[in-house]
């Protein structure tokens, strides 16, 4: 049994003894349940006529309205988009025992198999690939006014990592335009692969079908979800909240490119977003062209270098200057221009006016009275040593606050020389390491959580 909050929509159970199993419906014989979710069963069946594997989804037992309207949308959207190559075939809608069922084309894998074969990530192609394909499939539904609004990997079948990529399970697609066919309070995604607007439970767009398409990319190349957690709520917050691991840091060393796609489709402003798929599609197939912010504004890694210790200096600068300054005084920084004016003062007193030994020299002016210079000075009032105080403990404040700006220009620094030194483009890993439990996310919905 599956215990993962971020897929809570399905419930699967391994061995399920399903009568359907073994029984042969018009010309359709019943090989094995593929899934179960939480309003259709989807099964592995063999065409007796014309000889080719299908699945057939049947809606669940004890099904309500609201499921029996779902169920109907998914087949009215993929009938009106499975002509693109890259969304699954429809073949045709049918009815046994009462019980309406389609059926569907057989897809073996899921990209959720591939993310177990490569558990630390897929090779950087193989992702950059599957996704671009979606992409175009989005596009295709979006410009047909289809939302998906369940994009990730279980519900992107294949049959093998290297054939093309195909859409599925349209079970919670909103069929928009002058209809605006939606239902409310209906189950509307997976919570880890939700848009943050989507969580939130605001108006949906085709932004959010892009959103969940950047978090399948990002798992896809490191192998992990971009969030997890103990709970459904927990995840929703962090969804809500952006919290989670940038991919950089996840899985460093990928073209600084795939970082950059990823971080724009999921941008948590709708508006800083890709705007279309398509648009997202034609970065992920021309990497080398995608606009990367460093490389952009300093001209590679000796300008990334020189803006890096440009940073340094200025913030050194302003905290030496925050640390060398007190109250109301000027920054220490100014003092050297004045030093060499005060070497020249001896020199200038030094200068002879009369040089006439016998003319007697002029009395100097009188000095201020002594007794002023020797007066004791006053005891400062108490308001004043209050004054003298705040100052002081307002030079430690500057002082502790100049030494953490230093400290963080510095890792700033670092961080861009580390940036430089590991961010070239040496592609993702294949990972290795078997298929793992080569049942989960399988075929047409085998164990995926819709």
């Amino acid at each position: 049994m599956s215990d993962d909050p971020s897929n809570k929509t399905t419930i699967i159970a391994d061995n399920y003894k399903d009568p359907l199993i073994g029984k042969t419906i018009g010309n359709y014989k019943i090989l094995g349940l593929l899934g179960a979710g939480g309003f259709g069963s989807v099964y592995e069946a063999n065409d007796t006529k014309i000889g080719r594997r299908v699945a057939l989804k049947f809606l669940t037992r004890n099904t309500d309205e609201v499921h029996e309207e779902l169920f109907q949308r998914e087949a009215q959207a993929l009938g009106a988009l499975s002509k693109h190559s890259n969304i699954l075939q429809i073949y045709t809608w049918d009815e046994f025992e009462g019980k309406n069922f389609f059926v569907l084309e057989f897809m073996s894998h899921s990209a959720a198999d591939l993310i177990q074969e490569h558990p630390d990530g897929l090779p950087v192609e193989m992702a950059a690939r599957i996704v671009a394909e979606c992409a175009d499939a989005l596009q295709f539904a979006h410009d047909a006014e289809i939302l998906h609004r369940d994009i990730k990997a279980q519900n992107i079948l294949m049959e093998d990592g290297n054939s093309a990529a195909k859409i599925a399970d349209f079970g919670l697609a909103r069929i928009c335009g002058p209809s605006n066919n939606t239902i409310e309070g209906a189950a509307f995604g997976s919570p880890a692969y939700m848009a943050p607007e989507q969580a939130k439970g605001q108006q949906l767009t085709h932004l959010c079908d892009i959103y969940s398409l950047g978090v399948t990319l990002y798992e896809l190349l490191c192998g992990k979800p971009a969030v997890s957690g103990s709970s459904v709520l927990d995840i929703l917050e962090k969804v809500k909240n952006n919290d989670r691991i940038p991919l950089r840091k996840q899985k460093p060393g990928l073209p600084k490119s795939l970082y950059a796609i990823v971080d724009k489709a999921t941008d948590v402003d709708p508006r800083m977003r890709y705007q279309s798929a398509a648009e997202m599609a034609a970065d992920l197939r021309n990497l080398d062209s995608v606009p990367v912010v460093a490389s952009k504004k300093s001209g590679g890694w000796l300008g990334a270098f020189v803006a890096a210790a440009t940073v340094l200096m200025v913030v050194g600068g302003i905290g030496y200057a925050m640390i060398s300054s007190g109250g109301d005084s000027a920054p220490v920084l100014s003092e050297p221009v004045e030093e060499p004016v005060a070497e020249q003062e001896p020199l200038e007193e030094a200068e002879p006016e009369t040089t006439v030994a016998d003319v007697p020299t002029p009395a100097p002016p009188e000095s201020p009275p002594v007794i002023a210079d020797t007066q004791p000075e006053p005891e400062p009032t108490l308001t004043e040593q209050a004054k003298e105080a705040a100052k002081e403990e307002g030079e430690r404040i500057l002082r502790e606050e100049a030494e953490k700006t230093i400290e963080q220009g510095k890792e700033l620094v670092r961080d861009t020389i580390s940036d430089i030194l590991t961010g070239g483009d040496s592609g993702g890993s294949s990972g290795g390491g078997g298929k793992g439990n080569p049942g989960k996310g399988r075929g047409n919905g085998k164990k995926k959580k819709d």
